[in-house]
């Protein structure tokens, strides 16, 4: 009884593994006969394929020639071009680019002009003005400055906040193109896969069609059972169902390429899949991929960044500002009558703000937060 259970245990394994070579060798014929490029069009076997109308069945004629269908490069560009998102994130990029003007200007040299000339009446309560002069007369002043800060450290965070704020936008702005161009990808590939399974139960309905009329006939002369004629039109049923369901999905395709493109194409040239670039072998170079390269992570980091600049900035509000400043005043008849006076100046500034009545801190206190 054991030799027994050996030989069949045995023959077990030997057919066991007869299949599994069996199976590895058809796994091999089959990769190898697989294209190197896999193509939609080969599904179709046109490159070309009409779009009807989504309240048609059938193609209709249009005006459009059959060789300016559009392809995947058209509806990418187009919908980069009517998504209000991709106006928004470029709005957004071009205000955080002005802040940095902004902010770089509080760094770079200030000139001002001063003039002033106007009456003027001069009294003193201690000593009566002269009698060869005037108490009434014309004051002139004109005066000159150029300033030029040395060290500002809360200019400069606030400037290097600026900075990390439009790198921030650049990013997202970098996101929503790869979002809407994906959305645009996918909507094309939607359409294109939903028109050719469309075409697919259309011949798959009419030979069913065809092969229920025959039984028909076959059973009308009594050549074919009742059985037998209530299975093709069973099959007929489903294929008509299932036709339905891929119309649906072909309608559904087409609205939505529409709302993203804003054009209900006619005629497609399909895409071709080795365009899109190509994902990593594991999870793991996914994951890493995408702790590198994601703009919105990325986006993310610079603003974290950038409020730790702005608390920075707020905290050295207590530190004192240095600086340069060229002046010239030139004045006339200033408290009485007198000759034109001109007074130039060249002078190092200190300024330090010993207390701001707290407002820094509870500024430093809100950017922290935001971090």
């Amino acid at each position: 009884m054991s030799n027994l259970n050996f030989h069949i245990q045995n023959r077990f394994l030997l057919k066991a593994g007869l299949c599994l070579f069996a199976y590895s060798a058809f796994l091999s014929t089959a990769s190898a006969q697989l294209p190197a490029k896999f193509r939609l069009a080969d599904l179709a076997g046109q490159d070309l394929i009409e779009l009807p109308n989504v309240e048609s069945d059938f193609p209709q004629p249009t005006s459009q020639p059959s060789d300016k269908g559009m392809g995947l490069p058209d509806f990418v560009a187009l919908s980069l071009q009517q998504s209000p998102q991709m106006r928004q994130a470029r709005a957004q990029f071009e205000s955080a680019e002005a802040r940095v003007g902004v902010a770089r200007a509080d760094l770079l040299p200030a000139a001002s002009i001063r003039i002033a000339r106007g009456p003027e009446k001069s009294e003193s309560t201690t000593q009566a003005i002269p009698t060869t002069g005037s108490n009434k007369h014309t004051y002139h002043s004109k005066t000159i400055r150029l300033t030029q800060p040395i060290f500002n450290v809360p200019v400069f965070k606030e400037f290097d906040s600026s900075r990390q704020t439009k790198d921030a936008s650049s990013l997202r702005l970098q996101s929503m193109r790869e979002a809407t161009s994906l959305a645009a990808t996918r909507a094309t590939i939607d359409v294109a896969v939903a028109r050719i399974t469309l075409n697919f139960s259309d011949a798959q309905l009419e030979q069913l069609n065809k092969i229920l009329n025959y039984l028909e006939a076959r059973a009308s002369a009594g050549a074919s059972s009742q059985a037998d004629l209530e299975r093709a039109r069973t099959r007929v049923l489903a294929a008509r169902q299932t036709r339905l369901e891929q119309q649906t999905n072909y309608r559904n395709a087409m609205f939505e390429l529409d709302r993203l493109t804003g054009v209900m194409p006619t005629a497609l040239h399909l895409p071709f899949l080795q365009l899109l670039p190509a994902l990593p072998d594991n999870y793991g170079q996914i994951r890493q991929y995408v702790k590198e390269q994601n703009f919105d992570l990325l986006a993310l980091r610079k603003d974290v960044n950038a409020q730790r600049s702005a608390v920075t900035g707020e905290y050295s509000k207590y530190l004192p500002v240095f600086g340069v400043s060229l002046e010239k005043d030139t004045t006339e008849n200033v408290r009485g009558t007198n000759a034109p006076w001109t007074d130039t100046r060249a002078l190092a500034v200190m300024t330090w703000n010993v207390s701001l009545g707290g407002k820094e801190y509870y500024a430093s206190n809100v950017r922290f937060s935001l971090c």
